[in-house]
């Protein structure tokens, strides 16, 4: 897939695109930030060290007839 759905009609821009699973009726889109963009979120400086990751879950409106 490519990443023109996320971009288009989600707004997500600036992630790299993982994979799309559909598990329960719902649609779920795993994506990365890139290296390259990480910063801190004081200061804005890209002299940062990445400690490890989390993951977040963004419902949205129902595409289809599948769940946001």
């Amino acid at each position: 897939m490519s990443t023109s759905l996320l971009y288009h009609a989600l707004g997500v821009r600036g992630y790299k695109y993982v994979k799309t699973e559909y598990v329960g009726g719902e649609v779920s889109f795993t994506i990365e930030q890139p290296r390259e963009s990480y910063c801190c979120p004081v200061c804005g400086s890209d002299r940062v060290i990445g400690r490890g990751q989390s993951y977040r879950r963004f419902r949205t409106v129902s595409i289809g007839a599948k769940r946001g």
